[in-house]
């Protein structure tokens, strides 16, 4: 115990210690325990060049706080990549579609979308039409309009994936309810993402694969050539669903 006092004593051994994190530091695989250690030792090489010399180094004291900022920021990031620390409960509703997808890729995602907010007015496709967006729902309820046939839908569903899968126009007018929250991406802005980071087109491919699945198990039909495929009830009570186009 007393040679460990003497060994905290010396200011020299202030070195010793931030060398030996540095060491432990670049052993280690784990990106955010290595800058951690890094972080920790460039403390104690501060406290060594304030404390050993007779005159402060401040040159290399200016320059390890500015080192360990950049650390700092770098280590943040990677901690935001990481958990979902920070996320707003309509990104984490949001999240819950995409399990596959790393918290730091899906900030990417929600970055390049824009959240909207329903008002029962404006229409989110209109059949027949080329559309450039795909939208998610998170709740409230979707009203779909196809050959004259109109549905009330649940919301929490993606709309317009196949259009932008097989770039087909939209098969259905579909408008939100007021108050329900849809996340809008942009179809190219949106194959730029995909493109740039490859986990992520997989993410959203497997969101659209287990979305149409709900889908299939509500109807149980797959309708070719559809934007989607919905369950619905008539006013009489019996279970429709769109006919094929």
């Amino acid at each position: 115990m007393n040679a460990f006092l003497e060994f905290l004593s010396n200011p020299n051994s202030l070195a010793h210690a931030a060398a030996g994190l540095y060491a432990l530091g670049l052993l280690t695989r784990n990106q955010i325990l290595l800058r951690v250690l890094i972080l920790v030792g460039t403390g104690f090489y501060i406290a060594y060049y304030y404390l050993a010399p007779s005159i402060p180094l401040w040159e290399a004291i200016i320059w390890s706080c500015i080192l360990g900022t950049a650390n700092i920021y770098v280590l943040a990031g990677l901690t935001l990549d990481r958990t979902t620390f920070a996320l707003s409960s309509w990104e984490r509703a949001l999240y819950a579609k995409f399990p596959g997808l790393a918290p730091g890729e899906f900030r990417r995602l929600v970055r390049s979308g824009t959240w909207i907010e329903g008002d029962g007015i404006k229409h989110l496709t209109i059949e027949g039409e080329k559309q450039g967006h795909l939208f998610c729902t998170l709740d409230g309820l979707v009203s779909i309009n196809r050959q004259g046939e109109d549905f009330a839908v649940e919301g929490g569903c993606f709309i317009g994936e196949i259009a932008y899968l097989l770039n087909t126009p939209a098969t259905a007018t579909v408008t939100a309810a007021p108050g329900t929250w849809t996340m809008r991406w942009e179809f190219e802005a949106l194959r730029k993402l995909e493109l740039r980071y490859p986990a992520l087109r997989i993410a959203i491919r497997d969101a659209f694969n287990v979305d149409m699945a709900r889908k299939v198990a509500r109807t149980g039909l797959v309708e070719r050539g559809s934007d989607n495929i919905f369950i619905a009830t008539s006013t009489a009570g019996a279970a429709q669903t769109p006919s094929a186009a």
